[in-house]
């Protein structure tokens, strides 16, 4: 029986993770066509829900998002020096991150903070209920 609960859990988390993918479609699509006639609070949406999913998994992907928060910082810094060069218009830094690249590494870090965060507060609200150890297979 938790075999099964596991197995449904997880499926409902990857159904988070590409419900959340199809909102960044629609987003970027709504944006690229049409241009954006919609909240910017829906902006939000997408890593809130696939941080959901990825929450069930963070424990796994750790050292992945620890890369990810690399590249994201290491490209912001990037672009934020070449913006800082005296005698530049260059602009870099808002035209990266208000393009569809810069909107979904954002996407992605926004996610995988909030992941992070909800990981650690279940997992410390069920370890004080039961007993979970930091070694445990289940993680």
């Amino acid at each position: 029986m938790n075999n099964k609960i596991l197995r449904y859990w997880n499926l409902s988390a990857l159904g988070l993770m590409a419900l959340g993918l199809l909102v960044v479609a629609y987003l970027i699509y709504k944006k690229e066509n049409n241009g954006m006639d919609i909240s910017n609070y829906f902006l939000l949406t997408p890593p809130i829900i696939i941080s959901l999913g990825l929450s069930a998994f963070y424990k796994r992907i750790k050292p992945h998002a620890e890369l990810l928060y690399a590249i994201a910082a290491t490209a912001s810094a990037l672009t934020l020096c070449l913006d800082a060069l005296p005698d530049s218009t260059n602009n870099l830094f808002p035209y990266f991150f208000q393009s569809v690249l810069g909107y979904l590494i954002l996407v992605w870090v926004a996610a995988l903070s909030l992941a992070n965060i909800i990981y650690t507060i279940a997992h410390k609200i069920l370890s004080y209920f039961f007993d979970i150890s930091e070694n445990s297979a289940a993680q």
